[in-house]
């Protein structure tokens, strides 16, 4: 049995439950310190507990991850990351989780011992994303979590990347958890780890209540051979937020059935009802499903009720706490000096000391037993003595307070095998540098859009009136404009005359499928065009068919919340990045704006799917539309299905709009500003492009209906 050739990966909310799993089998933890982690609410780590936990899962050869995977403000990143990531690096740490691109950055840079993991919040879905994070110095990638099996094969043997993927528990419906539902709903950040999971609550379609956005809970219990099969290296156990005994419950299982495949492969692999109905008393709050590794979407993986399933863990009896068995040679020869020598079970020598030499006994020698007896004792430890061997010439005499010492000498040797070595560095911390401005000409102006129609409107509103001659103006198109000539054709034409530069958007989530589809215009289109790319499989595609990095700009999904994440972007040569939505306008005023396009106007899209409510309520048609979805107030938020990337978008009920506070987002310094059509017909863009004008021109605004999005708020 070879636990090494597959990692069954286990959820930590606190110091008993991290060694609890590791008993239970798990060959890696997961876990959040007291800061920076996707749980704000759990438990998490003190440095204390962090350092004996490391070290607990160093002593049976297991790893480590600390999870850093939220989005970080400039005072977070350039005042706390460093100093809370040396003591970890110092602990022995394994492995970072990250999303955050200036965190992967500073970690690369300062904490070269630490492994970088990509977390599933970065949505990495095809081989180019891979690839590209392979560049970075990422090890391994924690895939998104919608991906087929073809699509985790791809990861793998593709890019030559270590994959981890989700093997049990709650899933977020959003693509990998990059949500701004709960942030826009109700001020609490999924991205910052305080998601109030508004997805989890009823919501009515036509009339008809059911919870459409609810997804069944994974089980992977049944597909452990198909993922290994596609090359996934890490199973991960959702759970940080459990009890310990549902994470015990769960590993130990999971445990049971991975070992069944690596002893006996697919042949022998098979999952007893027993079993089934014991991982479901475990607790699951919808039932089961194997989610997306067969199919994109369908109702299937849905639970559209509560069908909450109570944990039953009150008979499970807990896996005790392991201890490292070790076995002992005492040396004790008269008028020699007393000695310990230390080791596992496989022979590899863990200490040896010395103490003082033994005395020759006058009248009573210490016998053998009396000696073995006082060193078996290991108590509190974390090792057990298997046995103890002693070598005497039974002339030596042995007060116990010399014998005590000399086994608390060699057990504190023994766990000093175990902790850092000393190549574990930590290089200096380095003060982000200033961002170059993109250029010294016009500020710009970009209108995205989703219709050719929408195209049309605007530059209808261009050509009227002379403001827009102080900028330089951009229309951005979707991927789908790529490809169909016929539909974009006169758009595209009337763009050329009025000298007015293209920018083609890819997908915000860029699967597989979608991106074979775009190779061949791509690469006819070149650097003629300017591109945007909302995801790390965007950008490696990109630069894979031959893109320039200064015709690529990172979208909104690429955040750059910290001015480490915008100095990335330009080290690696990108046209600049877009102004995340969370951040206040305080925190503008004190980030680096110089390279920052920011949104003045659009509906704010609060949640992008690979499941589809229009599928899941009416059927698919294959045709792109809105579905209206409406919470318990009575409030309808837009469901935009687009069956030409099969992916959904819930965009907010009311749109975002700075139009009327020109003085305001002007003292922020961008290099430019986008507005952003999506839901709205010809006769609403009219009306927003004349605010625009009014807008431009210092005039007052006049708009209803509409919100400051997190401008004046921001989240926590």
């Amino acid at each position: 049995m070879n636990h090494n050739s597959l990692e069954l990966l286990a959820p930590a909310g606190d110091l008993k439950t991290l060694k609890t799993v590791i008993s239970a089998g798990a060959d890696a933890v997961y876990f959040g310190g007291n800061l920076f982690g996707a749980r704000a609410f759990a438990h998490n780590f003190s440095y204390e507990d962090a350092e004996e936990g490391i070290r607990y899962a160093h002593l049976f050869g297991k790893k480590t991850y600390l999870t850093v995977n939220t989005l970080l403000k400039n005072t977070e990143i350039e005042r706390e990351l460093y100093e809370y990531l040396r003591h970890y690096n110092d602990f022995g740490l394994d492995a970072v989780l990250v999303q955050d691109l200036g965190v992967l950055d500073m970690i690369r840079d300062c904490f070269p011992n630490i492994d970088l993991h990509a977390s599933t919040q970065m949505s990495v879905s095809t081989k180019y994303g891979a690839k590209y994070l392979k560049t970075l110095g990422v090890k391994r990638v924690v895939a998104a979590r919608e991906l087929s099996l073809r699509e985790l094969h791809s990861l793998h043997f593709d890019a030559n990347m270590e994959v981890e993927a989700f093997l049990h528990g709650a899933l977020c419906v959003s693509y990998s958890g990059q949500c701004y539902m709960s942030s826009i709903l109700g001020g609490r950040s999924g991205n910052r780890g305080r998601c109030a999971q508004p997805c989890r609550l009823p919501y009515s379609v036509s009339g008809k209540e059911a919870f459409y956005l609810s997804p069944k809970d994974m089980s992977g219990l049944h597909r452990i051979p198909d993922l290994a099969e596609n090359g996934v290296f890490s199973y991960k156990i959702e759970g940080r937020m459990k009890s310990t005994a549902y994470a015990d419950s769960v590993t130990s299982l999971y445990r049971k059935y991975m070992d069944l495949y690596l002893e006996e492969g697919r042949s022998g692999y098979k999952v007893s009802k027993e079993d089934d109905e014991l991982l479901l008393r475990s607790g699951s709050r919808t039932g089961f499903t194997s989610l997306y590794l067969d199919f994109h979407n369908g109702p299937e993986m849905m639970a559209f009720h509560d069908s909450s399933h109570s944990a039953d863990l009150n008979s499970i009896k807990l896996h005790e706490e392991k201890k490292l068995p070790i076995t002992a040679r005492v040396s004790a020869f008269a008028d020699q000096p007393l000695s310990m020598t230390i080791q596992d079970l496989d022979g590899n020598v863990l200490s040896s000391v010395e103490g003082a030499p033994c005395l020759r006994a006058k009248n009573h020698p210490t016998d053998e037993e009396a000696i073995r007896k006082q060193m078996m004792k290991t108590g509190n430890t974390d090792f057990i003595l298997d046995k103890v061997l002693v070598y005497t010439d039974q002339n030596a005499f042995l007060p116990l307070s010399q014998l005590n010492q000399l086994r608390r000498d060699a057990i504190d040797g023994a766990i000093a095998y175990f902790l850092p070595k000393e190549d574990r560095v930590s290089l200096p911390y380095r003060p982000v540098e200033k961002i170059s401005a993109l250029s010294d000409g016009k500020q710009t102006i970009e209108f995205h859009v989703l219709e050719a129609k929408q195209g049309e409107a605007i530059l209808n509103c261009l050509t009227e009136d002379s403001v827009f001659d102080s900028y330089e103006i951009r229309l951005c198109l979707p991927a789908d404009a790529l490809m169909d000539d016929a539909k974009w054709e006169n758009l595209e034409k009337r763009l050329d005359q009025l000298n007015i530069s293209i920018m083609y958007c890819l997908p915000a989530v860029a699967r597989k499928k979608n991106l074979e589809h775009m190779e061949d215009a791509v690469r006819t289109i070149g650097d003629k065009a300017l591109y945007e790319a909302s995801s790390v499989d965007g950008i490696g595609f990109l630069l894979a068919m031959g893109i320039s990095a200064d015709h690529i700009r990172p979208g909104q999904r690429l955040y750059a919340w910290n001015d480490r994440s915008s100095k990335f972007y330009e080290k690696e040569g990108f046209l600049g990045n877009t102004v995340p939505y969370e951040l206040n306008r305080k925190e503008l005023m004190h980030r680096d704006n110089a390279a920052s396009i920011l949104s003045l106007y659009e509906y704010l899209p609060m949640m992008i799917m690979a499941n589809c409510t229009h599928k899941n309520t009416v059927g698919c048609d294959h045709k792109t539309g809105i579905t209206r979805l409406k919470d318990r107030k009575g409030i309808e938020f837009y469901v935009r299905n687009d069956c030409s990337i099969c992916m959904n978008t819930i965009y907010n009920s009311l749109p975002f709009s700075l139009l009327s506070v020109k003085n305001e987002f002007e003292s922020l310094h961008m290099a430019g500003y986008l507005l952003s059509f999506t839901i709205e017909n010809v006769d609403e863009i009219k009306r927003i492009m004349k605010n625009l004008i009014s807008c431009l021109k210092g005039e007052k605004v006049e708009q209803n209906d509409f919100t400051y999005g997190h401008f004046h708020r921001g989240v926590d």
